[in-house]
């Protein structure tokens, strides 16, 4: 199953079964939801039954006999859902327009609520920060099995910036965060095109007293820990050249990269606590740019939250 559109998850979420080709399956086919559940008890299927009071499907065995037993269990238990009230097809409708980067509140209110029950703000507000928890957890797997960028014959442009929010938009500047950003360069038709993508938020000891990055020391740490090493570290002096006319070193690729990312924090102004899971938003959608942003997700969150692998909370429970 694919969903290419918002109309086309209207629809979906508009039939009457969901275990019939309804949202369910959706979540069934992306991993989200088991497709079968084996009861502990007998060792037989158990069955897909409607919860109406919790308005949840829920795995169900009932016997009797030599082994009489009652077995219940919730479809969402050890899934994205498990955590929440809200009916999975609004919670999907939110899913989908934070996928493609749709933050204005007032449309995801009205996209996800029915003629009986409006979604509340507090609802869409938590769901956006679980779902940035979603990317959060899948790039720090995804870098960690990936591993450093860079590598022999290959380029990666370095640069810094800082993110912070001006009162009144003009006048001195307030506290922001510096952060080193680091792109690969796939040289595309002669053009310089940005590849893999390592963000850094600089802390201290990493800053200086007047809070910009303290110099190479510092910078090398950073890179170290993101490139291959044998690299040959090259610098451009933008107070006179854009590019340096010997070794032709640029940053041109990874300024270009810093503006959707720069407009779209300055514009939320993200409180300090919550900028690196608004930081791995914006990778996370840049790294799945040429797929459907909504099944992408999907299938993310299926792997962060599989439903066969109860969390380690549970685990030690």
């Amino acid at each position: 199953m694919d969903i290419r559109n918002h109309f086309q998850l209207c629809v979906l979420l508009a039939k009457e079964d969901p275990t019939n080709g309804g949202w369910v399956v959706l979540c069934q086919d992306v991993g989200l939801f088991l497709r079968d559940r084996i009861c502990p008890h007998c060792g037989d299927n158990a069955k897909l039954v409607l919860e109406k009071s919790k308005n949840m499907y829920m795995w169900r065995c009932r016997k009797r006999g030599a082994n009489p037993h009652d077995f219940k269990e919730s479809l969402a238990k050890n899934t994205l859902f498990a955590k929440t009230k809200l009916p999975v097809d609004r919670v999907l409708h939110i899913i989908y327009f934070f996928a493609f980067g749709e933050n204005t509140y007032d449309t995801i209110i009205r996209e996800s609520s029915t003629n009986d029950v409006v979604t509340s703000r507090e609802s869409v507000v938590q769901w956006m920060a679980w779902l940035r928890e979603v990317c959060f957890i899948w790039l720090d797997r995804h870098f960690e099995n990936e591993g450093r960028i860079g590598g022999p014959g290959v380029v990666v442009e370095i640069d810094e910036t800082k993110i912070g929010k001006r009162k009144y938009n003009r006048g001195r500047n307030v506290d922001g965060h510096w952060i080193v950003g680091m792109v690969e360069i796939d040289v595309v038709e002669g053009r310089g095109k940005g590849g893999r993508f390592r963000l850094e938020i600089c802390k201290p000891p990493a800053l200086a007293l007047d809070g910009k990055p303290r110099g190479r020391l510092e910078l090398e740490a950073i890179i170290r820990k993101h490139v291959e090493p044998g690299y040959n570290h090259l610098t451009v002096n933008h107070q006179t050249n854009f590019i340096d006319p010997n070794t032709f070193a640029n940053t041109q690729t990874i300024e270009s990269q810093w503006r959707p990312l720069k407009y779209k924090l300055r514009k939320e102004g993200v409180r300090d606590e919550y900028l690196a899971y608004h930081l791995c938003e914006y990778l996370w959608r840049r790294h799945f740019k040429e797929t459907n942003l909504f099944m992408s997700f999907l299938r993310c969150a299926a792997e962060v939250y599989n439903p066969a692998v109860p969390p380690p909370e549970a685990e030690d429970a």
